[in-house]
Formats: C-alpha cells, structure tokens, sequence
C-alpha cells in the first residue's frame, strides 16, 4: 500500500501504522508531540529501514534527531559488543532489555541523553 508523501499529521499516522501495524491511537500518539520534520524522519525511518519495517517496537522519536542519532548509534553498538562479549549477562532471555537499560545509562551518564527503551516506548508488548 502506497500512501502519498504529504506531511499532514493524519497521513503520516495512517504510513506509520502501514509500517508497524500499531494501532492508530498509538501511532497518533507518538507521533503528535513531534514537529512536523522529526515526524517525517520517524515515519520514514520505519518505511526505509528494513530492520523496523514491521517492527511492532516502537523506537524512542530522538533516535532519528540529527544532532542525537549518532551518538545512539555508537552506544547501541557498543552495547551489542558488550551484550554479545556476555556482559550484559549469558542469559538468553531478557538480552535486549538488559541491552537497552545499559544503552538508557550509558547515554544519561556519558551524554546527559533521556531515551526511552523500545520496551518503553511499546507498553502493549510487555503485556506478552
């Protein structure tokens, strides 16, 4: 399903949902708070990147802010290299949350960061 490229705020929640398979409350609700460009970037990161096309997480919005993305990018891949050195723990379960608690320090301590977790940002799947 192809959606056009306007940015008014019901498309952009009608493409995110499209892409997550969210509910549209949810969408709406994470989309509204944001300006107008950082709604098209997180819209279009979920239509672009294949590892969110999909996704049922949502993602914390400043992870597609310019002047923060990279520094998350360099703590996400740190924390995969500590997470995958075993650690962050050998279990098998709960391997990303202890991943994104680590990665939620790091940014705070390091950067002065406040990023929500994907587990954060998607209550509903805590339910499963």
């Amino acid at each position: 399903m192809t959606f056009p490229k306007d940015a008014s705020l019901a498309t952009l929640v009608m493409r995110l949902r499209a892409a997550t398979e969210m509910q549209v409350l949810v969408c709406k609700t994470v989309l509204e708070p944001l300006s107008d460009q950082h709604r098209q970037w997180y819209v279009e990161k979920f239509e672009g990147d294949s590892s969110w096309s999909g996704s049922s997480l949502l993602f914390d919005p400043i992870e597609v802010d310019p002047k923060y993305s990279e520094l998350i990018e360099a703590i996400r891949h740190e924390a995969k290299n500590k997470l995958n050195a075993g650690e962050l723990g050998d279990g098998r379960r709960g391997r990303s949350g202890r991943m994104w608690s680590w990665m939620k320090n790091e940014l705070y301590a390091r950067h002065k960061i406040i990023w929500r977790t994907p587990l954060e940002m998607s209550p509903p799947i805590a339910l499963y």
